[in-house]
């Protein structure tokens, strides 16, 4: 070093060219080659170097120089060889290694030997992280020290580095360890409920098994005082009032409880009892103490309280340690305490922390770091670590708590070696102006002097049934006038004193990533304050926080709690759904995202302010964050995914809001990723449906018939065909009486609440139904209608004539819509006219044969006030005002009667109008014009509003449906699709942008988006996706989407009663097409079965017929292939 330092080239106060640099690298490389080294992956520089000379794998220090200039510079190969100046190898045996200076490829005495050795795509983070665990187990195997992972979030991708001899080892390896955990997670299964149904889910919503129904009378309890068959019939007997005989089972159990319940008393036990009875069971459930019911899911709908829900009803008693958890229940009534936890182990009670504190510690070091020091030298983990930062903002500090005095000892060696032995420059004022000053960490040890001298307390926490019960037992402690009447029911002499316990209330908040908030602490501080309570903190993973607010009344802790959580409600994540979890990790993947971190270090004057070691938490400097995320984005809308969309945990793709409905639109099992067709994970499909709970017990409901139909042998029930019920009903009867809904229902056709049925099979039933059409009874309850519900307002009467829709007996557009509409709600057809209402629509004469040969066509809406649909009035007197527009008759008007269906897509402005959100692209409509009223004083004169014949229809509508569609955003965000006009409009513009040279900015024609729309241009930017208005200079988000492009020939349909041509559900299409190929092709049969999802029925397909016969009832139908 001496000779590079005398050299001529080297002069005092010089800036040191590259020339200089690539000199001082030549001769340092050539006095250390046993310290020269390289990166393993050199765009990986977190997994570590290689030493190679001593052929040692080490990992670069965090706050090394030579790391942080990796990061900034992108010419990573200038950093791929080095020499390192300290070598440190730590009590784990692991290597550390700093003060690293780069060295040029040309005069490195080896290359790097590691190469790519496999990636693997669709590999979703948990898959990853379960992966990564089982390869850690092969650590001690010599393939696997020089093994490298590299895994890219973005792209769901996972790729694994080494030497290229091993490749033939690890391949295999990784092969079978991925195979295990894919088969392991989507084979995890949850127990959900489905009304009063209780079955396992696996991975695509797979119903694996059905709780029996002789479960359904089932109790939970806990805290069960009695062991002994005799006790417990005794205990019963006392508590609930419950004969032995009326139990059919009983069985103790120990249930999976969290840790905070396993310090509660041993002895007592979680009973499960199954009655014979429902009177039994009910009185049970109205009778039993909250003390004595289990918070494990009970049929009597008892669920686990959150976080806001105990807020004030939540108390800490802290007693003398002779007393127990029975001696609180029977002080306050077990029928006012819902939980009583012990929150101190006996052997817990003489425990005490000890803490270090480390301080002159670079500036940018943080809990995050020193943790992960303590973590690669398997060192202990700390129960807290408070960082600071010094006064004059130079240097920081931290105080690191533990659990005892053996785990503190053992991370001091750690922090000595790793943080301890360097010194680093920090620039500080002096009378002359800028210095440089070396200063090195330090640590120091906290003593715990008087922690024998510790009172020795037990502290119980108990949850109240209600906020009054609490708020009395914190106002009115226990005297020393209870003690006798403790000791009555304790049945002892020796009770301790109530008067000696003192009782406190809590409330407990959770917060997320409060190292995003850089004023945390003083925000609690001002709740503390500002309510006159205390705040006890404890660290939870992701830099979360578990804030308990204390020493206060019930009202004021449970106050400040909900301030804390209202305050950061944006990041209150809960965890157990996992669904912004993923995004925060994300920002901690190096490669992924790049975090930019502004940090304005002020100067102080006093040079002595470098090393202050005040105990008070000083402000550490806030930093802000920039983070430059790519582009994700969702695979069912493939719109570029926002800040809240997830990613699903087995193949890792994203998805946002619109999966629920696009899950549920052709209502397919498994369900399953659109983009690799991976099975969803189970906890993910409960996070997509989470707001949606409807859409999700529709598919429960699904599967589980899925799962009967499979398994009719063993479980030969079905669902209720009552849409609105849950219950499952015998298969094997026919017309019978549903036991939860109380219809009379038929499980094999489907038929609810039908008198026909009564003494009649199936078939019977159908032929007595094809004697008695749809039409003629829809139009005679139409006309009913009118009579009963018409106005008598002078200008609505008379009515001069009512005439039937004509089209509608001809097949005409209007109808096929409608029965699709009616396939797409899964109801029966023909119809069930209770599924559906008549309602009134006034439009211009001249639109009236139009709207009943083709339906309300979406293309013509206008206003929207109520958002977008068509329109029907509620009362003809309504509709009467819309009638008139246009109206080219004399003295009379013409209204419209319709039939709107029933549903979700309905909705109802009260006393005015009813708003039927049919699809845009109009592939199904619903709502049917049934009859047109010809009302006025003229009214008995006028003729048919209908020609005198009605032609046969012909469908001559184009087949042809565009590949995109353009979409315009609403007001509400929602966006809207243009109609087909202006969509072609559109679309020849960009063609023109994108292939052939055309502007990016175009000015349409005059261009009308809903009927009452006043024609204007509208300047359209491409680049930016933006339409704004020339009048008005209103600027709005257009989008461009692809349609689902619908496979050649696959198209399947069936000849029903009707007369009508209906096409099969997709999934059933698939498999007829699947078979059909095999037929055709020799290697398949010529009939095969079928099943429709949610039908119990099989059918037989023939190709060689060209029928399919329902082998229920033996009906048969025509089919078709197009």
């Amino acid at each position: 070093m001496k000779q590079i330092k005398n050299a001529s080239w080297l002069q005092p106060g010089s800036e040191m060219s590259q020339n200089a640099m690539d000199i001082i690298s030549k001769q340092l490389a050539l006095f250390f080659p046993e310290q020269c080294g390289y990166l393993l992956v050199p765009q990986l520089p977190t997994e570590g170097a290689r030493l190679i000379s001593t052929d040692i794998r080490a990992n670069i220090a965090n706050a090394s120089v030579f790391m942080q200039k990796l990061h900034a510079d992108t010419n990573r190969e200038l950093y791929q060889h080095f020499v390192a100046m300290t070598i440190t190898q730590l009590t784990s045996g692991n290597y550390i290694i700093e003060k690293l200076h780069p060295i040029p490829r040309a005069i490195a005495t080896a290359q790097s030997s590691i190469k790519s050795l496999m990636t693997i795509e669709n590999i979703g983070s948990e898959v990853y992280y379960h992966m990564r665990q089982k390869l850690n187990t092969y650590q001690s195997e010599p393939w696997a020290k020089w093994l490298v992972y590299q895994y890219d979030r973005v792209y769901c991708r996972l790729s694994l580095w080494g030497l290229e001899n091993d490749k033939m080892i690890i391949m295999p390896i990784v092969e079978r360890i991925q195979n295990e955990t894919l088969k392991k997670l989507l084979e995890a299964h949850e127990l959900l409920e489905c009304g009063t149904i209780k079955a396992n889910f696996q991975g695509g919503l797979i119903c694996t098994h059905i709780n029996k129904m002789a479960n359904a009378l089932k109790v939970d309890l806990q805290n069960v005082p009695k062991q002994t068959v005799n006790e417990l019939k005794i205990w019963l007997k006392k508590i609930l009032d419950i004969e032995w005989d009326e139990i059919k089972e009983h069985s103790f159990y120990t249930p999976k409880v969290e840790t905070e319940q396993k310090n509660s008393n041993d002895e007592s036990k979680h009973l499960c009892l199954v009655f014979k009875t429902e009177d039994a069971f009910r009185r049970t459930v109205n009778k039993i103490p909250s003390y004595y019911m289990s918070e494990q899911c009970n049929n009597s709908g008892t669920r686990k309280d959150t976080e806001k829900e105990i807020w004030g009803r939540e108390l800490i008693i802290e007693t003398p340690d002779n007393v127990n958890d029975n001696d609180i229940i029977n002080l306050y009534g077990a029928d006012v305490i819902m939980k009583c936890l012990q929150l101190n182990k006996k052997d817990e009670k003489t425990h005490v922390q000890s803490s270090l504190k480390l301080n002159n510690l670079p500036i940018e070091s943080d809990e995050a770091f020193l943790r992960e020091c303590l973590r690669k030298d398997g060192g202990p983990n700390p129960k807290h670590v408070h960082v600071g930062c010094t006064k004059n903002n130079l240097s920081g500090w931290a105080k690191v708590t533990f659990a005892d005095l053996q785990q503190r000892n053992k991370a001091a060696m750690i922090f000595d070696l790793a943080l301890c032995q360097n010194s680093f420059p920090i620039t500080i004022q002096g009378k002359k102006g800028p210095m440089q000053k070396f200063i090195q960490t330090t640590f120091s040890i906290d003593e715990d002097a008087n922690a024998a001298h510790c009172v020795v307390k037990n502290r119980f926490r108990i949850i109240l049934t209600s906020r009054e019960v609490a708020l009395r037992i914190f106002s009115s402690p226990p005297s020393t006038t209870t003690t006798a009447s403790l000791a009555m029911a304790t049945n002892t002499t020796n009770s301790t004193d109530p008067s000696q316990w003192t009782v406190d209330s809590a409330a407990t908040v959770t917060i997320m990533r409060t190292d995003l908030y850089p004023d945390f602490e003083e925000i609690i501080n001002r709740i503390c304050n500002k309510f006159g309570v205390k705040v006890k903190s404890k660290d939870i993973p992701n830099f979360g926080k578990r804030c308990t607010f204390n020493h206060g009344s019930p009202q004021k802790t449970s106050l400040a709690a909900s301030m804390l959580a209202q305050t950061f409600a944006p990041m209150n994540i809960r965890l157990n759904t996992d669904r912004q979890k993923a995004l925060f990790n994300e920002l901690e993947e190096v490669d992924e995202q790049t975090v930019k971190t502004d940090n304005e270090n002020s100067e102080n004057d006093d040079e002595e302010e470098d090393n202050d070691d005040d105990e008070d938490v000083e402000e550490s400097a806030v930093k802000n964050i920039q983070v430059m995320g790519q582009n994700r984005r969702c695979v069912f809308c493939k719109q570029i995914s926002s800040m809240s969309a997830s990613t699903f945990r087995i193949c890792g793709h994203t998805f946002c809001r619109c999966a629920a409905q696009a899950l549920t639109t052709y209502l397919t099992l498994p369900l399953e990723c659109r983009e690799c067709k991976s099975n969803i994970h189970i906890r993910d499909i409960q996070i997509i449906f989470s707001n949606d709970e409807q859409l999700f017990l529709n598919l429960l409901k699904s599967s589980i018939q899925d799962y009967l139909t499979k398994n009719a042998k063993q479980d030969d029930r079905v669902f209720c065909p009552n849409d609105e019920c849950d219950g499952l009903i015998k298969l094997n009867l026919d017309y019978q009486t549903c036991l939860t809904c109380g219809q009379n229902v038929c499980p094999k056709c489907q038929v609810i609440g039908d008198e026909v049925h009564v003494g009649r099979t199936c078939a019977q039933l159908l032929q007595e139904k094809k004697r008695r059409e749809f039409l003629p009874q829809l139009f005679e309850e139409a006309k009913k209608f009118v009579q009963e519900n018409w106005p008598t307002d002078a200008n609505m009467v008379p009515i001069g004539r009512i005439d039937e829709n004509p089209y509608l007996e001809k097949q005409y557009k209007t109808l096929k819509r409608f029965y699709e509409g009616i396939k797409a709600l899964n109801h029966d057809l023909p119809p069930d006219l209770g599924k559906g209402f008549f309602a009134y629509h006034g439009t211009p004469s001249a639109a009236i044969v139009p709207i009943c040969q083709s339906g309300f066509d979406p293309k013509r809406r206008s206003g929207q006030v109520y958002g977008p649909g068509e329109y029907f009035g509620v009362t003809a007197s309504v509709s009467h005002g819309y009638a008139q527009r246009g109206n080219q008759l004399t003295g009379s008007n013409q209204m419209i009667i319709a039939y709107l269906l029933r549903g979700s897509h309905v909705k109802t402005v009260q006393n005015f109008c009813y708003v039927v959100a049919n699809p845009t692209d109009w592939k199904f409509a619903f709502n049917l014009p049934v009859l047109i009223v010809t009302y006025g004083q003229t009214a008995s004169s006028q003729l048919s509003p209908f020609p005198s014949t009605i032609l046969d229809y012909v469908d001559d509508e184009p087949s042809w449906i565009a590949p995109f569609r353009w979409y315009w955003r609403q007001d509400n965000g929602q966006f809207e699709p243009y109609n087909d006009t202006i969509n072609d409009i559109l679309e020849k513009f960009y063609q023109q942008w994108k292939f052939h040279g055309g502007p990016s900015t175009v000015e349409t024609p005059p261009l009308t988006r809903y009927l009452d729309d006043i024609p204007l241009p509208y300047r359209i930017d491409y680049k930016n996706n933006k339409q704004t208005n020339t009048k008005t200079s209103y600027t709005r988000v257009i989008d461009r989407r692809p349609l689902e492009k619908q496979p050649d020939n696959q198209n399947w349909f069936y000849h029903n009663e009707q007369n009508n041509w209906m096409r099969y559900e997709l999934l059933v299409q698939n498999t007829i097409e699947n078979k059909f190929q095999l037929y055709r092709s020799g290697h398949g049969s010529a009939t095969i079965d079928i099943h429709f999802p949610g039908r119990p029925e099989t059918y037989e397909i023939n190709f060689l017929k060209g029928q399919q016969t329902n082998k229920t009832t033996n009906a048969v139908r025509n089919i078709k292939r197009e």
